[in-house]
């Protein structure tokens, strides 16, 4: 939109620090930081193709505003859950996560030696949850100066997801609407993927 002028929220050029503090361009070993053209081809490739997922990780009030085409809302508290909670259960299975039941020692036992012969990929299961089909995934929240997406990538880490199947959209709904990208506005009554 060549006509496009930046919401006066977005158009701050200073915030409070805390809660609004500038984030880092690696938000945690391994997670891949995008801008717009990585967007697109995302969009073009992994999304169109099944294997891909853009989460705007803001919470549902900010969601409902404007979103970036094609997103699904998970609020970054979601991924701050303990894991047995439902949401955080449905919102890992909507990224391709499969809940694992009872792991035996067996089991642990046999993966472990798969993995000293590189036949298993330790790094893709816990005693809890299987990655193996894990999409790849872009958190993205309100801008540089916004700790959503950050919040919920170093969550999902600590629940074992894959750090190279995570990418993260610094730049946000601010960066988006500064370059007078289509922004679509949920309809009325959607809900995030969490809270179905």
């Amino acid at each position: 939109d060549q006509n496009n002028t930046v919401n006066p929220a977005f158009a701050k050029t200073s915030r409070k620090c805390p809660p609004f503090c500038i984030q880092p361009m690696q938000v945690a070993p391994g997670v891949e930081t995008v801008g717009e053209a990585e967007i697109f081809r995302f969009m073009d490739r992994e999304m169109t193709g099944g294997e891909g997922v853009i989460v705007d990780a803001r919470t549902p009030s900010w969601h409902s505003k404007g979103t970036i085409p094609g997103s699904v809302n998970i609020p970054f508290t979601v991924f701050e859950k303990g894991i047995d909670e439902p949401e955080l259960v449905e919102a890992l299975k909507a990224l391709g996560g499969q809940p694992r039941g009872e792991v035996g020692g067996m089991t642990r036992s046999l993966e472990s030696v798969m993995a000293t012969m590189d036949l298993f990929d330790a790094g893709m299961k816990t005693d809890d949850w299987d990655f193996s089909e894990a999409m790849d995934v872009v958190f993205w929240c309100n801008g540089p100066w916004c700790g959503q997406s950050p919040r919920a990538i170093r969550a999902l880490l600590v629940h074992g997801y894959p750090a190279e199947k995570i990418h993260y959209y610094r730049g946000g709904m601010q960066m988006w609407k500064i370059l007078g990208l289509t922004v679509v506005v949920p309809e009325a009554g959607e809900k995030s993927v969490a809270m179905k």
